[in-house]
């Protein structure tokens, strides 16, 4: 019998030894697209993930400012429907500051700061918080003296509670 050096990669007139490379060329192609797969889903999966804690202060406002502060009231906006007024104010009490919260533009009694707030909900599957962005303003004048942000997205989600405590651990220890 006489093989050709010609034919298809497999068939019975292709040589032993180009069966063969071919073969390990089929195997290579296997293991690299795989691969290629792997990497793709694993990066497509991590640029999902989107976890981001930042904070400014005021070039008027110093970290000193910052640390001296003890008694805050947080200011409740119109279109808060998960009473996160209320939850910042408790987690500035569990930090060991005094805190009260209310609609009135103006605190109800002297305080160090005010704190105002931004929320972000969106849905994925359930309702959650994807942003919380608290500005500390001076009282009477409300000039932002600093500012904390946090942004998780849906795979790394936190409940409320952990998003306030974040925020505010920013915004006040800066850790």
């Amino acid at each position: 019998m006489i093989l050709e050096k010609t034919g298809n990669p497999g068939s019975p007139c292709m040589p032993f030894h180009l069966m063969k490379t071919t073969s390990n060329k089929r195997h290579w192609m296997s293991r690299i697209l795989k691969t290629g797969a792997v990497v793709a889903l694993v990066s497509a999966l991590s640029s999902c993930s989107v976890h981001e804690n930042t904070r400014q202060i005021s070039p008027s406002f110093s970290e000193t400012g910052v640390t001296k502060l003890r008694s805050f009231h947080v200011r409740k906006h119109a279109d808060d429907d998960y009473n996160l007024a209320e939850d910042i104010a408790a987690e500035l009490q569990r930090m060991g500051y005094r805190a009260t919260s209310g609609t009135a533009q103006s605190p109800p009694g002297r305080v160090d700061a005010v704190l105002s707030y931004k929320d972000r909900w969106v849905w994925d599957m359930t309702m959650y918080m994807i942003s919380l962005d608290v500005q500390l303003r001076e009282p009477g004048s409300d000039v932002i003296l600093a500012t904390a942000k946090t942004v998780r997205s849906s795979l790394i989600r936190k409940s409320q509670q952990e998003m306030v405590r974040e925020t505010l651990t920013k915004l006040l220890k800066n850790q």
